[in-house]
């Protein structure tokens, strides 16, 4: 049992049907990466029981809200790629606290497919390295001010990095399908095409 191994520090549960992870709170505080990938997992209120989480691997769900994660102010990695994400705002809302996260895997989500999404993430997320498996470079810093800049001309319509239907400035495009090959979420076009999982 999970709740009965306190000095674990890295734990596999990948590949097993999960639906969820009933663990109480502070019960894996040694825990620093947890691998949950294609499970059935909807959400990730299990975070509460690993405090001192610094990489979660937690793709191929149906994640729909990625706020859980305030509960491991530590984490340096996340992976959610292939969930069922759809509001950017709230995703880079509820990652924008974690001052320690370099490494982001988002691509597979709905919003992914959006011509301004990697640009927007890099803007609202200073301290990222890594986006998808692609370095973030300097000028792409430069490139996120100019989209945001050109939403608050659009008027004040909300969050500028919302899933909604947003004009995108001349000269944007999608980002470039990079993967690492050692990853196991290196399908992307699987990603958009898969129907969800099933209850």
């Amino acid at each position: 049992s999970l709740t009965l191994a306190s000095n674990l520090t890295s734990v596999s549960l990948s590949h097993n049907s999960l639906t969820s992870l009933p663990l109480p709170p502070s019960s894996l505080p040694s825990l620093t990466e947890l691998n949950v990938n294609y499970n059935k997992l909807s959400s990730l209120s299990f975070l509460a029981a690993c405090p001192a989480l610094q990489r979660l691997y937690s793709a191929q769900n149906a994640l729909t809200s990625l706020q859980p994660l305030k509960e491991c102010a530590g984490l340096q990695a996340v992976c959610v790629s292939g969930n069922l994400l759809d509001d950017l705002g709230g995703t880079t809302e509820a990652l924008k606290h974690l001052t320690a996260l370099e490494e982001l895997e988002l691509d597979g989500n709905p919003y992914s497919s959006h011509p301004s999404y990697r640009a927007l993430c890099v803007g609202a997320l200073q301290g990222l390295r890594m986006l998808d498996g692609e370095a973030v470079q300097p000028g792409e810093r430069d490139k996120a001010k100019q989209v945001a800049k050109y939403e608050e001309r659009m008027g004040d319509q909300g969050s500028f990095y919302t899933h909604s239907d947003i004009q995108v400035p001349v000269g944007e495009s999608a980002p470039r399908p990079l993967r690492r090959p050692t990853t196991s979420h290196a399908h992307t076009a699987a990603y958009h095409a898969r129907p969800p999982p099933p209850p």
